[in-house]
């Protein structure tokens, strides 16, 4: 169970690096002239999530959860 609660805090700290990188790179790779900087911001953001969201699900089902009976 240790294992277990180790990998899944190791997990989650990629994730939210994850998550703040590619909000970085979106705000910061060069704003479309039709979107406010505020609204340019909540987009890196959501996408960001998004990315973070795909990261995490993908490591806990391969990482943390998968079956080790095998």
């Amino acid at each position: 169970k240790r294992r277990e609660y180790v990998t899944f805090m190791v997990v989650n700290i990629l994730a939210l690096i994850v998550n703040v990188s590619v909000a970085y790179l979106v705000v910061h790779s060069g704003r479309p002239a039709d979107f406010t900087p505020e609204a340019w911001a909540n987009i890196g953001a959501v996408i960001g999530s998004a990315a973070a969201l795909i990261f995490s699900f993908t490591g806990f089902k391969l990482v943390v959860f998968r079956d080790r009976k095998a």
